[in-house]
């Protein structure tokens, strides 16, 4: 159990690491900006929850990989902390 959380955690942080990237892949120094104010966002979120909550974070990030699955990488992650964040109140 312990190995797939630690799967799941590596999905979370390329996905992080996708959105830096996307983030310097930019034109514009707006839209690089954006994509730098999700990637800190996420980040900080995570970095602030407590042990159950990233439990329950990397649970949710685990469902992208289910077949038929509509929400994947940023989408999901975006979802994910939204729920985690009405959880935690």
């Amino acid at each position: 159990m312990v190995s797939g959380f630690q799967d799941i955690h590596q999905e979370y942080q390329t996905i992080l690491a996708e959105l830096k990237q996307k983030a310097d892949s930019q034109d514009s120094e707006t839209r690089a900006q954006r994509y730098m104010r999700f990637h800190d966002q996420y980040a900080n979120a995570f970095a602030q929850m407590s042990t159950t909550s990233k439990i329950d974070m990397l649970q949710i990030l685990a469902t992208g990989n289910d077949e038929g699955s509509k929400l994947k990488g940023p989408k999901l992650l975006d979802k994910a902390s939204e729920y985690i964040s009405i959880m935690d109140g």
